[in-house]
């Protein structure tokens, strides 16, 4: 999924992990937030491929497992302009 982002030129931000319990509920097994460290003031496709790469990173630290569920929080470039203009 992140290299779908990253192709589509969507800059990804954080993810988070969750755990599928047998009993229906999911649990919290952390969050991988690494927007804070991308600078934004580099060209939209620079700031891509850093964020792609903080993904892509932060990902590899984790064991797959089958129970276990990524929630990713991703941008556009024009998702700048928006939050800009408030």
């Amino acid at each position: 999924m992140l290299d779908q982002l990253a192709a589509r030129d969507q800059a990804t931000l954080s993810f988070g992990l969750w755990r599928s319990e047998d009993d229906g509920h999911f649990y919290n097994e952390g969050d991988f937030a690494y927007h804070a460290e991308l600078d934004f003031t580099q060209p939209w496709p620079e700031l891509v491929r850093q964020a792609h790469h903080r993904a892509k990173e932060s990902a590899q630290r984790v064991a797959p497992r089958d129970d276990l569920f990524a929630a990713i929080s991703w941008i556009a470039q024009a998702d700048l302009g928006h939050a800009a203009r408030r």
